[in-house]
């Protein structure tokens, strides 16, 4: 198959009364999911989208907003989701950056088509339903941007190809041969704009049988509410967000149908994997990967064995390997972590030098992999902070950090130094029991060694973090 809406069309024959999208208004299932989707797709052709065209859309997560994906690719065009919290000119610059032909938003007074609050699939144009347009396996299905908070936004093209190859891995070989059809319901509550929630919180079930609910936001109370409600069996967090469905007072955990809890976007401390566990009575999957390899990599199944501190094994039909700095790769030991197969995109978005090296794609992060395939991640290559020769990891001063009782958060960077080269700062949140400088300085004493403890720690309300958890670094250092 090339277009990666026939599978959802073979889904729909194969299941056709099967749940398909859940909210609170009611179920859909596949076989009208798929008739709405060839409607929307022939109210697409009659607006002008033509085969390649790009369509951006800033919608939040809902039943409507998955629809639209689909009905995108059916018509021959390229889906551009986008945040929907960037702003009004963050948006127009990603419009000049795609030459989009058509822009659809509710809150965006320049917007081609405006669709309303509700979400309601049935608000979406409709035409007579069209034939989905077949088109190579290479051809771009999606354009995700980067964050764009440390420069001008990347586009990442991917292709139906890529997209399918990990949507199918995660649907069919994440739970060890378990497919998420029919029974499996999951919970959209990461952003569909990103590859992380579209991968396994949309695409995996859908291409599989399984049943999508959403949330447009996380909020910790509501969700547990909406995973009681709908009898939800399987999520995707990022860690911070996971911490704190932990922390709702009085929630009915007893009522959850939770059997598995993807985690990934950020460091899993050892600590959150237990509580999750025993609180929830959820399996947690760790996971890692990358928007540009569409984006599953590192996976730990069921049946894996967990190792302290691993991602899981080599995942989405790709190949891992270590770079070292003679350019040299292997299987086993530390380096620059690689990856090359079906999942990895061929370029960004009005690039002609193609980022890979010999088919292999550098992924800018320092991994580990021993000898049973275990891949453990170290820190962000260009993160690392040379100090006095040294590399040190921030992930790991920030873990050492955190793991203070009185600490809630912590972000590390390296600033400017004339002495050292780079000094290492920590951005602390903490509880606000007067735990002092010297407090978190002696703990973290008693567990790095000399050169990792940190030249100072810096008080705040709130660590900067990205839509996937991750520390933002580059906010962090304005602030030094």
């Amino acid at each position: 198959m090339t277009n990666l809406v026939h599978i959802l069309m073979a889904t729909a024959r194969a299941v056709p009364d099967a749940p398909a999208l859940l909210d609170d208004r009611g179920i859909i299932d596949y076989e009208t999911l798929a008739e709405r989707v060839l409607r929307v797709a022939g109210a697409l052709k009659d607006l002008g989208v033509k085969t390649g065209d790009r369509v951006l859309y800033q919608l939040p997560n809902s039943p409507m907003v998955s629809a639209f994906y689909f009905s995108v690719l059916a018509a021959g065009g390229v889906a551009v989701p986008v945040n929907p919290l960037l702003t009004r000119d963050e948006v127009d610059t990603l419009r000049y950056q795609t030459a989009a032909k058509l822009f659809v938003s509710s809150n965006h007074p320049e917007a081609d088509l405006a669709v309303e609050h509700n979400w309601n699939v049935a608000d979406l144009p409709s035409s007579d339903p069209i034939t989905p347009v077949d088109i190579s396996p290479r051809s771009p299905a999606t354009i995700f941007f980067t964050s764009g908070t440390t420069g001008q936004p990347k586009g990442i093209v991917l292709s139906h190809e890529n997209i399918r190859s990990n949507a199918e891995w995660v649907g069919r070989e994440s739970l060890d041969g378990e497919v998420w059809g029919p029974g499996t319901i999951v919970t959209a509550v990461l952003p569909l704009s990103h590859s992380f929630g579209l991968t396994c919180t949309q695409n995996a079930p859908l291409l599989a049988g399984g049943a999508v609910t959403y949330r447009e936001r996380f909020e910790a109370a509501d969700l547990i509410d909406h995973l009681v409600r709908h009898r939800v069996t399987t999520t995707a967090l990022v860690p911070s967000a996971a911490r704190l469905l932990l922390e709702v007072p009085g929630a009915p955990l007893g009522d959850l149908c939770l059997r598995h809890v993807l985690i990934g976007g950020a460091p899993i401390p050892e600590d959150l994997v237990a509580d999750i566990e025993s609180t929830l009575n959820a399996t947690v999957l760790e996971g890692y990967g990358l928007t540009e390899a569409s984006p599953v990599c590192a996976f730990r199944t069921p049946q894996t064995a967990r190792k302290p501190g691993s991602v899981g094994r080599p995942a989405g039909y790709a190949e891992l390997a270590l770079r070292t700095d003679s350019n040299a790769l292997y299987q086993v030991g530390e380096g620059e972590l690689m990856i090359r197969g079906p999942g990895v995109f061929e370029n960004y978005l009005g690039s002609t030098d193609s980022p890979l090296a010999s088919g292999w794609l550098p992924t800018g992060d320092i991994a580990r992999i021993d000898r049973d395939g275990c891949v453990f991640i170290i820190d962000r290559k260009k993160d690392l902070i040379i100090r006095n020769g040294y590399n040190i990891s921030p992930i790991e001063v920030e873990t050492v950090v955190s793991e203070h009782p009185d600490v809630l958060d912590a972000g590390v960077v390296g600033v400017a130094d004339d002495v050292v080269g780079e000094e290492v700062v920590a951005y602390t949140v903490t509880t606000g029991q007067w735990v002092t400088e010297s407090d978190i300085l002696a703990h973290c004493r008693e567990r790095l060694a000399r050169y990792k403890i940190p030249g100072s720690i810096r008080f705040v309300s709130s660590v900067p973090r990205g839509s996937k958890g991750q520390v933002l670094r580059g906010q962090l250092r304005l602030e030094s």
